[in-house]
């Protein structure tokens, strides 16, 4: 039982390396039609981000202007070359997806809701920054649900939050699309957490989004899951000021993540300095 339990707490490196030794020599591993599932999502994502690095840096150079004063010493204004841009989206939405129930979206959301379709569309990553109490939480359920239902862009995506909003994006998901399909990762079991980082792997193809904490995201337990071994549509951090300094490990964690884009949801994106912006 000792020796089951000291197995369990392997990493994933370390399992891999034990497995390796215990091999033939000469012989090549096959890898499972789980493996091979992951395999193929994680290539589907790597064509999405290369596909959309064109869109990117025509909206970079169209709005070079606004954006220069943000961006890093040294960057250039990207040299844009001449390719089709066929629009991905029908924009503007003059109404509220079909796949949100329970709501009638209030304009402003659906001016946000836009307004993230649209980032989406340019193949940007962006700052969602309503002050509390607007819906943001709403704005972001729908875009993802549209991706999915209207736009036929799968997940899965990953949306970190503070423990204490964490049912809350549960319940949210059940009431404007009971559909998405979403699996709760959080725990202070580590054994739970095994089991978990197990389930965010193997089950890749039956979840449209993760829910975690940023507890979990930093947690040693999750790391290959969460960022190493698994790219993601979209990685989107609820009161995302919680990464204004790189130096922590949950900043560390999150710019390590492979995904398509990312969304910062915060009532206060700029607290103190344009730094942490």
């Amino acid at each position: 039982e000792k020796c089951v339990l000291a197995e369990e707490v392997l990493s994933w490196k370390e399992q891999k390396i034990q497995a390796a030794k215990q091999r033939p020599a000469g012989k090549k591993r096959v890898p499972t039609s789980t493996e091979k599932t992951l395999q193929e999502h994680n290539a589907a994502i790597k064509t999405a981000i290369a596909m959309r690095k064109d869109r990117k840096a025509h909206f970079i150079a169209k709005h070079w202007d606004v954006i220069a004063p943000f961006v890093a010493y040294g960057m250039k204004k990207p040299r844009v070359v001449a390719s089709d841009l066929r629009p991905i989206l029908k924009l503007p939405l003059t109404s509220q997806p079909k796949c949100i129930t329970g709501v009638t979206m209030r304009d402003y959301q659906l001016t946000g809701l836009n307004y993230l379709l649209s980032m989406y569309e340019a193949g940007m990553s962006t700052i969602l920054g309503d002050e509390m109490g607007l819906g943001k939480t709403l704005q972001t359920i729908s875009l993802l649900s549209y991706l999915k239902y209207e736009a036929n862009v799968s997940g899965p995506h990953l949306i970190i939050v503070p423990l204490s909003v964490f049912s809350n994006w549960i319940a949210e998901f059940k009431r404007f699309c009971p559909g998405m399909r979403v699996v709760q990762v959080h725990s202070s079991d580590e054994a739970e957490r095994l089991r978990l980082r197990k389930t965010v792997l193997s089950e890749v193809a039956n979840y449209d989004v993760a829910v975690t904490t940023y507890e979990m995201a930093k947690s040693p337990a999750m790391q290959n899951a969460l960022v190493s071994r698994l790219y993601w549509r979209y990685v989107i951090l609820d009161e995302g000021h919680m990464i204004k300094n790189e130096e922590t490990i949950i900043a560390q964690t999150v710019r390590s993540m492979h995904c398509e884009a990312k969304i910062v949801i915060t009532g206060t994106p700029l607290q103190n300095n344009l730094h942490e912006f």
